[in-house]
């Protein structure tokens, strides 16, 4: 399988419980939400499934990959807005709500801290942001048991080794296109300080799904 062109065959056998987090973060958006903005649409399988719980809710999603934008909406059809952009400097419009899932972990922590910023201005009191996303490790020994946990997971279900070794080094953050998550803990602080109420709802090693209220 070749994640530039079969990305949906490869992102839900090569993550761990994938299906499970973009369900946990679907059941965590509010239920009178209409109008939701999507931070990393990727290829729509967030959106996909926030439909599907949700079939009043109407999404404005944000990529920068044309090519997974343009899957998204044949995929997603007219309930759904893509907009071609990159989520580190987009200005977000108001919303019902905002949500995520497996993005922000490529964005720097500065540009994670400005992009939160920019996330809670556009929400009005009593509006929820949901994240699912890697996060950093608290120590080397949690590290590598996280990336042991991933690749034995790829390679269970018949991922070739080439594909590994380049999925190790990006879990590893070595190189172009390298994760560059922030600890949970971090992110709390940033989020807790621009007056978000934070609780963590799932985790799984180092994937996480927390949700942020504005007061």
């Amino acid at each position: 399988m070749n994640p530039t062109t079969d990305y949906d065959s490869v992102i839900f056998q090569a993550c761990p419980n994938y299906s499970t987090g973009l369900a946990k973060v679907a059941s965590l958006v509010l239920p009178d939400a209409r109008q939701l903005l999507s931070l990393g649409t990727g290829t729509g399988n967030l959106e996909a499934v926030v439909f599907d719980k949700m079939p009043e809710a109407k999404i404005i999603g944000y990529e920068s990959n044309q090519d997974y934008l343009d899957r998204a909406i044949r995929k997603l059809n007219g309930r759904f807005s893509g907009v071609h952009a990159d989520i580190t400097g987009v200005e977000l419009p108001e919303s019902d709500g905002v949500i995520s899932s497996l993005t922000l972990h490529h964005i720097t922590d500065e540009d994670k801290l400005k992009l939160f910023e920019r996330v809670y201005d556009s929400l009005s009191a009593d509006r929820r942001f949901v994240n699912y996303d890697i996060v950093k490790a608290d120590s080397d020994k949690e590290h590598k048991e996280f990336v042991g946990y991933v690749i034995g997971h790829m390679r269970s279900n018949g991922f070739s080794q080439d594909f590994i070794e380049e999925e190790r080094r990006i879990l590893n953050g070595v190189g172009e296109g390298a994760d560059i998550p922030m600890t949970l803990q971090k992110q709390q602080e940033l989020l807790e300080r621009l007056g978000f109420r934070f609780t963590l709802d799932w985790r799984d090693q180092l994937f996480v799904v927390y949700h942020c209220d504005k007061d």
